[in-house]
């Protein structure tokens, strides 16, 4: 028998910190540059955001909201367009998205 051991609180709070705090960063950190990796070779230009829209969206147990975004951006000679959209779980979240893009 090599002993017996015994977990203290300090490691079980420093655990805990880790699972709630270090793992998601270091996934978000993975996931960003697996993001970057996948751009590539892609150009960088501008867009304009041409509208913003929120909207409350009822479900059947949980009630969100929508900001939509209208966008427009030239790559070389070919202009393209198109929506974003993006649910929050408040009202005020969503706004903060669509001011934001102003």
């Amino acid at each position: 028998m090599i002993g017996s051991m015994e977990i203290t609180t300090h490691e079980v709070v420093l655990a805990a910190f880790i699972a709630a705090f270090a793992i998601p960063e270091v996934a978000k950190g993975l996931h960003d540059r697996w993001k970057r990796r996948r751009a590539g070779d892609w150009p960088e230009t501008r867009a304009t955001v041409q509208s913003g829209k929120v909207q409350q969206v009822r479900g059947r147990r949980l009630d969100s909201d929508t900001a939509e975004l209208g966008y427009s951006y030239s790559a070389g000679d070919e202009y393209y367009s198109g929506f974003y959209e993006r649910r929050f779980k408040d009202e005020d979240s969503a706004h903060a998205m669509d001011a934001r893009e102003d």
